[in-house]
């Protein structure tokens, strides 16, 4: 499963921490407003590449997709009974 985070804070780094030990996970991307602290970020938890973020769609993955996703993760999230975010 290939995955990204968004944001390279306090809570970012315990998720790329933990899912960069996972077996069957890739760490795509890490997206942030700010790049050097994307480089920085993606350089230590073993990303494969850093994005400059803040626009409304991002050239990597267009609105489209990125809805798709969205709608995805809730349909999973009511499978499992989840009513609220972490």
């Amino acid at each position: 499963m290939k995955m990204g985070i968004i944001g390279a804070g306090g809570i970012a780094g315990v998720m790329a921490g933990t899912i960069s030990k996972m077996n069957d996970v890739e760490c795509t991307a890490i997206a942030a407003r700010d790049i050097e602290r994307a480089q920085t970020f993606a350089k230590r938890y073993g990303f494969a590449r850093a994005i400059k973020v803040g626009l409304t769609e991002c050239p990597e993955m267009p609105h489209a997709q990125t809805l798709e996703i969205m709608r995805q993760v809730d349909i999973i999230r009511k499978q499992f009974n989840l009513t609220s975010h972490p």
